[in-house]
């Protein structure tokens, strides 16, 4: 697999079949008991109607999907000091297409669409394991002001605004 390939394009409903197969492989390599990535798939997966009000991409290497993301504006609760910001649902890639930059073409294209917004930054509910790749995508800990309505494991990237 080489960059040259890679292809990051919007998802369209014909996608849904690959895009839940990525969820499903990505997801098994997470350190969690098998019950619990059973009971946990169904919620990840996507439907038709998700297209209404979230931003879902394709990562296509040679016009085969290996990975997706998905994105809406955050709700007031996950702003970014108060500002309109990007809440980006996930990433995921899958296994044997990891390392080759897949995760990381699909965080630029989130942050592309959040200064295309005039977004104040992007701001993930990461699962336990992923910080990893959240912080070298530039993401710092997002303090947590509410325990019962917000998320504990949150990060966030402040983006710089374009001088004029």
């Amino acid at each position: 697999m080489t960059d040259e390939n890679l292809i990051v394009r919007p998802a369209v409903p014909a996608d849904l079949d690959d895009i839940n197969a990525i969820i499903a492989r990505a997801i098994q390599g997470w350190d969690l008991p098998e019950r619990v990535k059973r009971l946990t798939l169904p919620s990840l997966q996507y439907s038709v109607t998700d297209f209404g009000f979230q931003s879902l991409w394709v990562a296509e290497n040679d016009s085969i999907p290996v990975g997706m993301a998905a994105w809406q504006e955050a709700s007031p609760i996950d702003r970014i000091n108060t500002s309109p910001s990007l809440l980006l649902h996930g990433i995921y890639v899958n296994p044997d297409a990891q390392g080759y930059g897949v995760g990381r073409r699909l965080f630029a294209q989130s942050e592309e669409a959040a200064r295309a917004r005039g977004m104040a930054g992007i701001v993930v509910k990461a699962q336990k394991g992923s910080e990893a790749f959240y912080q070298a995508m530039g993401m710092t800990p997002m303090p947590v002001t509410d325990a019962v309505r917000q998320f504990e494991n949150r990060l966030m990237k402040v983006l710089e605004v374009p001088s004029q």
